[in-house]
């Protein structure tokens, strides 16, 4: 008989920090403080969740895999949804210079 207190499982957390964003987002898309059109910007970095996947197969289920695959997963995202927002607001995200604002638009759009 195995004694479930011996085995102890990894959990993977890039999921939830996912859900937790896109929560996040419609929260801010239902109360209007952010319109729905952001999305179509989110939309273009669909590849990032396909390297997301692969770097969990490639790292294992290691409790040392887990947390650099969430650290992975949470720059990933924060820069997905700061870049899509600077994208569709033209303006810039307001709580940081209008300088890094700028820099980041010029280099996204130069990349698109």
């Amino acid at each position: 008989m195995e004694d479930i207190s011996v085995r102890k499982e990894s959990k993977d957390y890039s999921w939830a920090v996912f859900l937790i964003f896109s929560g996040i987002l419609l929260l801010l898309n239902t109360t209007k403080i952010i319109s729905w059109e952001i999305w179509s910007y989110i939309v273009r970095f669909w590849p990032i969740f396909i390297i997301l996947i692969g770097i969990r197969f490639i790292l294992g289920r290691s409790r040392i895999a887990n947390i650099f695959s969430f650290i992975i997963t949470i720059f990933l995202m924060i820069s997905v949804f700061g870049v899509s927002y600077v994208l569709y607001s033209s303006k810039g995200i307001p709580y940081i210079p209008d300088s890094v604002n700028q820099w980041i638009l010029k280099s996204i759009l130069q990349l698109i």
